[in-house]
């Protein structure tokens, strides 16, 4: 299951690139022509050869394929239409990308992938400044890692100390010019909202007096801070709760803002800054969510093996993979689909690629589906699609047309009037792409839930995921799930390229395919219309920011905690409530859970 998100400016945001040549090799000897990038389109039913890079292909949304060609390593046929000249150089890699990219790309280029291998494979390339996506403060939920406190001040008489990410600190020296703490990250109040007011919660303590208030944007950018109170700091943590005004509680978005004192120094320590609403938070009776988990072995005995340890845990649902031949005999797997469910299991068979969504696939797809619909009532509780078509080579280049497919597969599921419904699965971004409004639209009435990859492991972060995604719910009237990762997710690395004279990475707008991405060994000189950028800095994306895996198991505890929480806030119908599930999880940390709910 994948969790990567195509552009919004998140922690980890991956998607394999859309295609690509990769090989040292030269482009052109000195002298030469200019060495030329084409794309080559098959026929219908052909494949690229089985030795072509995965960075070289592209799929169509009408499921023929292209192939990247560079001039130097494979020979351009005369047949080829698109062809594009690049700088003369060893080429590392190259890929085509998204329309746009070279004119969003000023402020610089991020790549992300294994990029000291050779050749490097790069998943992502996307621009440096992007907006982030706008989400709903979750309720009740500190926030305080995810706020992003940014100091201001022409005396820069504010400097933070060495502390922990979890309780941020600052010293504020006295002055004549206005200076504090301003939050980079702005949020919204969740649409939800019943009639208590609106409450700034700011957990702090320290020495000092600092006022505390909100800047809101409407529309036209954030003017100066509305302050709600001054804080007089104590020893020990004090709660302090700011009433909002009805013209912050009904703005578009806010950010937190801390000013510092003029007439004396202060110390300041922030526990926790939240939303909540009423003195209470919003709080009513604890909910009661289901807890499911993934397990991918079609093996019965398998399941036997864990059941147990699922019993234990608390496990209600079991999203179960299912061979592709139904034995009805002892050793096949519908008496032990029986047996799960005599246990009081619902069982959710899982099936799952990116091609389903291909025209040419909707018969089989359909076949398959019509034979576990069979199973029904007797075997099984629902049926899963965890296709993901996002992974294939070419869905970011006309996103439109791809998210047309993905619904049309899930129409082909669920025909007529009253049909069987399904249960698509989704990466927790998806709800914030413009591209896909029509399908989740979609799949709303044909859903018996949509299962959220919410894939964030800071549960202030997975909350804000969760909050949207639970206001989408109550819109549509469509229950969802809340997925966290538990398996494996490697670190990546990452590197920074500004805009430079010359540089290795060259970009360059190709009118009717895209814009073309090449690395070379050194530098080029970017030639006319293109852009060349020169690496500012290296780093690692951590594959902690998105699995819990190897993290202390309270961590996942507090996760599941935390999404309980947030839905009992916002007061959800009980058919709303959302299951929460666990995707490859260990059995240690299914056997914590089981101890801790003991």
């Amino acid at each position: 299951m994948e969790s990567w998100c195509p552009c919004l400016p998140l922690p980890r945001p991956l998607l394999p690139i859309v295609a690509g040549f990769v090989g040292m090799l030269t482009s052109a000897a000195q002298g030469e022509e200019a060495p030329m990038l084409s794309i080559h389109r098959l026929p219908p039913g052909e494949t690229p050869a089985a030795d072509t890079p995965r960075w070289q292909q592209m799929l169509n949304p009408d499921g023929t394929w292209s192939v990247l060609k560079l001039e130097g390593a494979d020979p351009i046929s005369k047949e080829a239409k698109a062809k594009l000249a690049i700088p003369k150089g060893h080429v590392r890699w190259a890929a085509i990308l998204p329309p746009g990219l070279a004119e969003q790309a000023e402020g610089g280029v991020q790549l992300i992938g294994n990029l000291q291998s050779d050749p490097p494979a790069v998943e992502e390339c996307s621009p440096l400044r992007q907006q982030a996506p706008l989400l709903p403060a979750p309720p009740g939920v500190n926030l305080v890692r995810n706020l992003e406190f940014t100091t201001f001040g022409v005396e820069e008489r504010v400097q933070e100390k060495a502390t922990g990410s979890d309780t941020p600190s600052w010293t504020m020296k006295p002055g004549t010019r206005p200076a504090g703490l301003y939050a980079a990250r702005s949020w919204r109040l969740p649409v939800l909202a019943g009639k208590e007011p609106w409450i700034l919660q700011v957990v702090a303590r320290g020495e000092g007096k600092i006022r505390t208030g909100l800047a809101f944007d409407n529309g036209a950018g954030f003017g100066d801070a509305t302050i709600l109170e001054t804080l007089e700091l104590k020893g020990a943590d004090t709660a302090f709760s700011l009433k909002l005004p009805k013209t912050l509680a009904e703005a578009k978005q806010l950010r937190v803002v801390l000013l510092a004192p003029d007439d004396h120094a202060a110390d300041l320590h922030v526990s926790s800054i939240s939303f909540q609403q009423g003195p209470g938070g919003g709080a009513s009776k604890p909910v009661n969510t289901e807890l499911g988990v993934w397990n991918w072995s079609t093996k019965p005995e398998e399941w036997r093996r864990l059941k147990p340890v699922w019993k234990q845990a608390g496990v209600k649902v079991l999203q179960l993979a299912l061979p592709r031949e139904l034995q009805h005999g002892a050793e096949g797997p519908l008496p032990a689909l029986s047996d799960l469910r005599k246990e009081d299991f619902q069982i959710v068979a899982v099936e799952g690629d990116p091609h389903m969504i291909l025209p040419q696939e909707k018969s089989s797809v359909v076949a398959r589906h019509q034979q576990l619909t069979a199973l029904h009532g007797k075997y099984l509780d629902g049926i899963q699609y965890d296709v993901e078509p996002y992974l294939l080579p070419g869905f970011r280049l006309e996103p439109e047309l791809w998210h047309q497919h993905w619904l049309q597969m899930y129409e082909a599921l669920t025909p007529g009037k009253a049909p069987l419904r399904v249960e698509p699965v989704v990466p927790f971004w998806l709800i914030a792409q413009p591209a896909a409004q029509k399908l989740l639209k979609g799949l709303a009435p044909r859903s018996t839930r949509v299962v959220v990859m919410n894939y964030r492991s800071d549960a202030g972060d997975a909350a804000a995921w969760a909050t949207s995604w639970l206001e989408w719910s109550v819109q549509h009237q469509c229950p969802v799930a809340l997925a966290v990762e538990c398996g494996p997710v490697p670190d990546l690395e990452s590197a920074t390229y500004r805009k430079a004279p010359r540089g290795p990475l060259w970009l360059k707008s190709w009118p009717g395919h895209g814009t073309v991405a090449v690395i070379f060994d050194g530098e080029v000189d970017p030639g006319a219309d293109a852009t060349t950028f020169a690496l500012a800095r290296q780093g690692t994306v951590s594959g902690a920011a998105t699995s819990l895996q190897g993290q202390d198991p309270t961590h996942v505890a507090e996760w599941l905690q935390t999404m309980r929480d947030i839905s009992q806030r916002l007061n959800l119908p009980a058919k709303l409530i959302p299951r929460l599930l666990l995707h490859e999880p260990k059995e240690e940390l299914l056997r914590y859970l089981g101890e801790r709910a003991q």
